[in-house]
């Protein structure tokens, strides 16, 4: 299980949760070097660095940049890439506001012209993060959403608090994270957990939920 980098209240959760051997699940993190992204008929995989520099500049930026393309200069056309960066440039250096007033109503599919482009564009940069990060079909998902998680993406890989684009557990999903989890909130905070019930009513006490009311 994956958890990108700019999840920083996910983060922020797991250094709180009691893992398997005691320390906090987020010491069962590890940081991954390359990510790898079949393909179909026998073609070569898309790999992605995912390390970071641990600085953020634009030298370093750069760094990384170059070993991407290293990685997947076989993938999409040198014409494909740089129109891609062109758009992604347009992105990064838009104003909060512009990205809003610009983006927000249109497609990501629509924002990189992805029609006019070739097969390996549509699936690396306008299918692949959208569907993989966001659950998010690229041509409906505002374009302002999916590039400003990209923005988040490039900023974590150079973030000295997370140094690269994700982490990734060490061990199943349940043993590392969800039963200890679960077995924490049971004995310390006297959660119940309750299958087969029909949420009715989140009870507030000062703006906070103080109770659930549960049918089943």
């Amino acid at each position: 299980r994956i958890f990108p980098s700019f999840y920083l209240n996910m983060y922020n959760t797991l250094k709180r949760i009691p893992g398997v051997d005691g320390r906090p699940v987020y010491d069962h993190l590890f940081l991954p070097e390359v990510a790898w992204f079949a393909r179909n008929n026998g073609r070569e995989a898309v790999k992605i660095p995912t390390g970071g520099e641990h600085a953020l500049s634009i030298e370093k930026f750069l760094k990384f940049a170059k070993r991407w393309a290293e990685h997947n200069k076989s993938i999409v056309s040198d014409k494909d890439a740089l129109f891609f960066a062109k758009k992604m440039l347009y992105i990064v250096t838009s104003s909060a506001e512009r990205r809003m007033a610009e983006l927000e109503f249109i497609s990501w599919w629509d924002y990189l012209e992805a029609d006019t482009r070739s097969e390996d564009y549509q699936k690396l940069f306008a299918l692949g993060t959208a569907r993989t990060l966001l659950a998010m079909k690229p041509t409906v998902a505002s374009a302002r959403i999916v590039g400003e998680m990209y923005i988040q993406l490039w900023l974590s890989v150079s973030s000295k608090e997370t140094g690269g684009v994700d982490r990734m557990l060490m061990g199943p999903s349940n043993e590392v994270l969800f039963d200890p989890w679960q077995g924490y909130l049971e004995r310390n905070l006297k959660a119940q957990f309750l299958l087969n019930h029909k949420v009715t009513k989140f009870n507030l006490k000062n703006g906070s939920i103080e109770s659930v009311t549960v049918q089943g």
